[in-house]
């Protein structure tokens, strides 16, 4: 992982690592390269599913949802583009939010508008942490 990066970084390229699922892919990381300020080993595994912890449920009240569950916690090497598939509760042509939980267990927005399309996902992290992807808003009064 960290040599991967570090050649991303030492050539100026883009590094993707992808998860598969059969033979689809489940999701992917993509880093620019000239984008890595040090390179290294983090795991990349994440867990999509659809069991939404209680907590997080309760806020939601009842919208469809999925919860993205990171084995890394913190900064990233850079900002990378993460590309998951959805299809499992979305269908093409959804609009999705992406929630952050914080330390204190609400849903803060991360980003809007998210296009569900061939039944994946797009957005951005530069950190990671536990998050809500779902069609429904929340404001500080809960979803709506």
């Amino acid at each position: 992982m960290k040599s991967h990066l570090q050649a991303a970084a030492d050539n100026g390229r883009f590094v993707t690592f992808q998860r598969k699922s059969g033979e689809n892919v489940a999701y992917s990381w993509t880093f620019d390269g000239t984008e890595i300020q040090a390179a290294e080993d983090i795991d990349l595994d994440v867990d999509i599913t659809e069991d939404i912890p209680d907590e997080i449920r309760n806020q939601l009240k009842g919208g469809d949802a999925l919860f993205l569950d990171f084995a890394h916690e913190g900064q990233l090497p850079s900002e990378a583009e993460f590309y998951a598939g959805v299809s499992s509760v979305f269908s093409d042509g959804d609009v999705l939010n992406l929630y952050l939980l914080d330390e204190d267990g609400k849903l803060v927005p991360e980003a809007e508008e998210i296009p569900v399309e061939n039944g994946y996902v797009t957005f951005s992290l530069d950190h990671c942490s536990s998050y809500i992807l779902t069609g429904s808003s929340v404001s500080s009064g809960g979803v709506h």
